[in-house]
């Protein structure tokens, strides 16, 4: 699985930001769910309408793309 700090860094937002998004303590803008959505192939509605869990859960499986 990423990094929660990848995550953050290539959606251009804080590493504590993004841990207040995953825990349920905040939704992200519509910018913000955007660029979420784009750097882990998921969908922005998910980032603001998903469930901590549901969130998660999409994230096990998510494998970033490599610059080899």
């Amino acid at each position: 699985m990423i990094k929660i700090t990848e995550i953050a860094e290539k959606a251009n937002i804080t590493q504590g930001a993004l841990s207040n998004i995953l825990s349920g303590r905040r939704r992200p803008s519509w910018t913000v769910a955007k660029r979420l959505a784009q750097v882990t192939y998921t969908t922005p509605y998910l980032w603001l309408e998903g469930m901590p869990d549901e969130i998660k859960s999409a994230l096990k499986n998510f494998k970033p793309e490599t610059s080899d």
